[in-house]
C-alpha cells in the first residue's frame, strides 16, 4: 500500500512540474469527449468532488440529485487527471439548475 501511495505521489508531482510543458496539449484536453471520456472518471475528478461537493444546491436549496458546476476551468487540464482541482471556482447546484446554467 505505502508503494501505491508513492507512486501516486510521484506521478502528481511529476505532472505538476510539467504542467508548462504540458500547456500545448490543453487545446485536447477541453474537447468535450475528453472531458465526458476521460476527466470526469478520473481519479483527479473523484477527488476533487470529494473535497469541494457539498449538501445543498447553492441556488434554490435543494439538497436532492445534486452537480458539482465550474464556473470557470483555471485548474483543469491534463495534471487534473490525477491532481484535485482545488484552484477553479465550481458551486453546487441542483440537477434542474445545472440545467438552467447551461442553457444560459
Amino acid at each position: 500500500m505505502p508503494d501505491a501511495v508513492m507512486v501516486i505521489g510521484l506521478l502528481a508531482g511529476w505532472a505538476y512540474l510539467l504542467r508548462p510543458r504540458l500547456s500545448r496539449f490543453i487545446g485536447i484536453a477541453h474537447t468535450r469527449n475528453f472531458y465526458r471520456s476521460v476527466y470526469m472518471r478520473s481519479l483527479g475528478w473523484r477527488i476533487t468532488r470529494w473535497l469541494r461537493k457539498r449538501t445543498y444546491c447553492e441556488k434554490c436549496g435543494s439538497r436532492k440529485n445534486l452537480h458539482l458546476h465550474h464556473l470557470d476551468y483555471s485548474g483543469y487540464g491534463l495534471h487534473s487527471l490525477i491532481i484535485p482541482d482545488l484552484v477553479s471556482e465550481m458551486q453546487t447546484l441542483c440537477a434542474d439548475d445545472h440545467r438552467k446554467e447551461h442553457r444560459r
